[in-house]
């Protein structure tokens, strides 16, 4: 392969995305764990790269073929993108699941929000600071070691 050609097939990442580092322990490239999961190379590599956070479906199918525990992979989050919101939902004892059902969103929607792919709308901010007890600026800028408290 000279430098003007590039090896499709390889591994390739941009992160420490444990997507990504389980994915190159199995010896997988992006397209075949696509291939494997019904999904396409592009998600994946979007997932990796932290641009989308990937449906609790997905993670769940990414989970089994990469034989790791999808709790280390739904739980990722980019630091510069982080908010609080996890931490105050793990403080209250709270899934994903259970805070989407008492706020009447998806996982998936808290997921992003918890990622930062989105914000919460003003409605569902104001419920959700009601249900974690806490404010919205609380919420929305706590301070990164919020999680260590």
């Amino acid at each position: 392969m000279n430098d003007m050609t590039r090896d499709y097939n390889a591994p390739r990442h941009s992160s420490d995305h444990p997507i990504a580092v389980a994915r190159m322990k199995k010896g997988l490239t992006q397209r075949q764990l696509a291939d494997i999961i019904g999904e396409t190379q592009t998600k994946v590599s979007l997932w990796e790269r932290g641009k989308f956070f990937p449906p609790m479906s997905a993670i769940m199918k990414i989970a089994k073929a990469l034989d790791v525990d999808w709790t280390q992979l739904a739980e990722w989050q980019p630091e510069k993108q982080r908010s609080s919101i996890a931490v105050y939902r793990r403080k209250k004892g709270m899934t994903q699941g259970e805070l989407a059902e008492a706020l009447g969103v998806s996982q998936t929607y808290i997921s992003y929000c918890e990622c930062g792919v989105r914000e919460p709308d003003i409605n569902v901010l104001l419920k959700m600071a009601e249900i974690l007890d806490t404010d919205i600026q609380s919420l929305m800028y706590a301070p990164p070691d919020a999680e260590k408290g």
